[in-house]
């Protein structure tokens, strides 16, 4: 069966697959593999210049990586919104209270708390909220999502 395309038709395929590529493209600069990270959540100048991800506001447990394929940021520095998926080796308990502990040396708040079989945490700092999702790994370790957005307030 061939496809005959008029020159409208040629456009909106053209269009649709320069749109998709950038999506890609912008998608490929945070799901790239996976990063190790150290307890501040932070990248040496070299490796950030490679394209690795800085986290300067959060905690990150020493034996964690981040999931790069999970994770969607938009933003940089402390201004940054999004989703981060993490990997530790530790298990739900240690870190759960590895962030109850590091958050506020952060310069996060606590709001609430919920320790379960899906621990899940909230902190606020300035203008922005973080919720902590804490899940046993499937065969050893713990599955974090940690998701950071705007505050908003009511007037």
């Amino acid at each position: 069966m061939a496809i005959v395309w008029g020159n409208l038709d040629r456009t909106r395929a053209l269009n649709r697959i320069l749109g998709c590529l950038f999506v890609l493209l912008v998608g490929a600069c945070s799901t790239a593999g996976t990063v190790p990270t150290g307890a501040p959540a932070s990248v040496d100048g070299e490796q950030a210049e490679q394209g690795f991800v800085v986290f300067t506001d959060i905690p990150m447990p020493a034996d964690a990586s981040v999931q790069l394929d999970r994770t969607i940021v938009l933003g940089t520095g402390e201004d940054w919104m999004g989703r981060v998926t993490i990997r530790a080796k530790s298990d739900l308990v240690n870190v759960f209270d590895f962030y109850r502990e590091q958050m506020p040396q952060f310069g996060w708040k606590e709001l609430t708390v919920l320790r379960s079989a899906t621990s899940v945490l909230s902190y606020t700092r300035g203008e922005r909220i973080a919720t902590i999702q804490i899940e046993a790994g499937p065969r050893s370790g713990s599955n974090i999502t940690f998701s950071v957005s705007p505050l908003h307030t009511q007037p």
